[in-house]
């Protein structure tokens, strides 16, 4: 299954997004507002696999993927998306754990994009993820710092088209703690490819964000606990 065949980005934004609960078979870890993001951080790590201890921060990245200008205004619910990423990425940083930026990014006149490609054709037709286009940059309120590095992928998922897998290989890192939009397209597509390639895995579920909430819904609380750790930046 392509993940990304459930986005649809000429959607409307839908104003009434409901916040991620409990799931099957796995328990939603949630953090207060008044809890420092390193605390959110180290909490999230905690579902690593217990035998690495300490080295399972160490061995961690933390990846935010297709949080673009125009990806933004499409997708946003009014529902504080990006201050909720913002705290994942700081308390990332505070607990020295990588931050990973993924970026989808088509070269000018589209020679990557096959017409038998209706997710991506769809895409271009919209003016979508163009190189160098100001809509295709990391959007300002979660923009990397100097020192992050950002992957820039021609497909759904992470690994598409990039160099992500080497990387993360040439820093030893095992787990991935995944955020983005779409949830049922980039995350999706991520989680699945990461599966095959043996990483550990979390998901950040309000850290995700889909333009269809019963989608975003089914995938973090029935779908992705199946295969990885669940948890939530905030209740």
């Amino acid at each position: 299954m392509d993940g990304n065949d459930h986005l649809d980005l000429t959607r409307p934004k839908n104003q009434n997004r409901p916040r991620s609960g409990a799931h099957c078979g796995t328990e939603l870890m949630t953090i207060s507002e008044t809890s420092t993001a390193a605390r959110l951080i180290r909490k999230t790590c905690s579902c690593f696999p217990a035998e690495k201890g300490t080295a399972g921060m160490a061995n961690s990245a933390l990846l935010v993927m297709d949080v673009q200008r125009d990806v933004v205004a499409i997708a946003d619910d009014g529902s504080g998306y990006l201050p909720r990423l913002r705290r994942a990425i700081d308390g990332a940083r505070a607990a020295g754990i990588p931050v990973i930026y993924v970026v989808m990014g088509l070269r000018p006149g589209d020679p990557q994009v096959s017409p038998r490609n209706k997710v991506m054709t769809n895409a271009v037709r919209a003016g979508l993820f163009t190189e160098g286009a100001p809509g295709t940059a990391i959007h300002d309120d979660v923009a990397p710092q100097q020192g992050d590095v950002v992957v820039t992928k021609r497909r759904g998922s992470a690994f598409s088209g990039s160099d992500l897998d080497l990387v993360l290989r040439a820093r030893d890192i095992d787990s991935l703690v995944l955020t983005g939009i779409a949830t049922s397209a980039v995350v999706l597509s991520t989680l699945w490819h990461a599966i095959d390639l043996d990483f550990g895995l979390t998901v950040l579920a309000d850290a995700c964000l889909d333009t269809d909430p019963e989608v975003h819904t089914m995938l973090t609380e029935k779908l992705f606990p199946q295969w990885a750790d669940v948890v939530a930046v905030e209740d």
